[in-house]
């Protein structure tokens, strides 16, 4: 059996295009396809990453194969001439040829990748593409899967500068239900600067904010800023509780005077959701 035919079975076996092939190795549709119809051999780094994708050896693949042969050896050579580490990796990476390996996992221009075997639909499960000079055959730098780490991530869970999914960890953390990071977007978010639905930062920015300086509809900070209720060394809104206070019902803080506020959200604001109330009583009592 030829080479050629040994690419192509492997291939079908587990269940790759040539298209989904040229792609991990970054070569053209064509150049897999000359190497399925033996017009052209692949060389030392791409018979390696193959082995890798098939989970077999380089020597199975050169068996009764001398045009490879020659070509493994003379870039064993070249490599050799080049740059001994480089020799010594190459070794290295033959030896775990002959593990099973059940995914992608590659560094490219001082970057990392790596893409996990196991998918939901067409997703990846992992997807990590991080790096200074991102690979651009690799969707520009970004990363996407159900957990995904990189420069610019999309995922479920996201981590990276900048995530977008619906749990976001990060510098610029966009989520749909929760985001943490230095500036956090997200339902429920927290950050040096924070805007969501209930959010907690040093500035903080949302419908429920604690904070530093929280503005709101309701906040709670050192300096807080509200549509209805605030709460804070200095407390600007409708019920306006705190040392210095601004609003249309004001109460200056003492001991006691935490059951009055309550007292008064009840009588003034009785459609407010309970577990909004909850989280006041517990500030103020």
């Amino acid at each position: 059996m030829s080479i050629g035919e040994r690419l192509y079975e492997h291939r079908k076996k587990h269940g790759f295009s040539q298209e989904e092939i040229a792609d991990k190795l970054e070569v053209s549709r064509q150049t897999v396809s000359k190497w399925e119809n033996n017009m052209t051999t692949p060389e030392l780094s791409k018979a390696v990453e193959l082995c890798k994708i098939y989970g077999t050896t380089v020597e199975s693949l050169m068996r009764e194969t001398d045009e490879l042969k020659e070509n493994f050896y003379n870039s064993n050579k070249l490599d050799g001439e080049n740059n001994n580490q480089d020799m010594s990796n190459n070794s290295e990476a033959n030896s775990k040829c002959s593990e099973t390996i059940v995914h992608e996992h590659r560094y490219l221009k001082g970057s990392c990748q790596y893409t996990s075997k196991a998918k939901i639909g067409k997703i990846p499960l992992i997807h990590v593409n991080i790096g200074i000079f991102p690979d651009k055959k690799k969707g520009n730098g970004i990363a996407k899967g159900i957990i995904a780490i990189g420069n610019v991530s999309v995922g479920v869970i996201s981590i990276g500068f900048l995530p977008i999914g619906l749990i976001s960890i990060g510098l610029l953390a966009l989520g749909i239900l929760g985001a943490i990071g230095t500036v956090a977007v997200g339902l429920y978010s927290f950050g040096a600067v924070a805007f969501g639905m209930m959010s907690f930062g040093a500035i903080s920015i949302g419908y429920m904010s604690v904070g530093a300086v929280a503005i709101g509809n309701y906040s709670i900070g050192a300096a807080a800023i509200a549509n209805e209720i605030a709460v804070g060394a200095y407390a600007s809104g409708m019920i306006a509780f705190g040392e210095e206070a601004v609003g249309t019902h004001v109460y200056i803080y003492d001991v006691n005077s935490g059951a009055e506020v309550l007292q008064a959200i009840k009588s003034h604001l009785p459609e407010m959701q309970s577990w909004i109330y909850k989280i006041f009583h517990m500030v103020l009592i």
